[in-house]
């Protein structure tokens, strides 16, 4: 697999991710879509602003507050 394959494959993941997190609504296309080409450098700026937002939690960070809400996870 090509480095270029690979980075392409973190793209796509990333702006699914992002997507999916936030439900696939409009805002949360708008951000997988700057995931997606943005790569890096708008991911991370994404992951520091929702990990300062859910206190560090990392199953919040992961999943998004609704999908919380929804499913019991053991607590801190």
């Amino acid at each position: 697999m090509s480095p270029n394959n690979r980075h392409g494959i973190l793209f796509k993941f990333s702006g699914v991710w992002t997507a999916w997190r936030n439900h696939f609504s409009t805002k949360g296309l708008i951000r997988g879509i700057l995931a997606f080409f943005g790569g890096i450098f708008s991911l991370s700026i994404y992951f520091l602003i929702i990990s300062r937002e859910a206190n560090g939690d990392i199953n919040e960070v992961l999943l998004g507050k609704q999908r919380i809400k929804a499913y019991s996870f053991p607590s801190k």
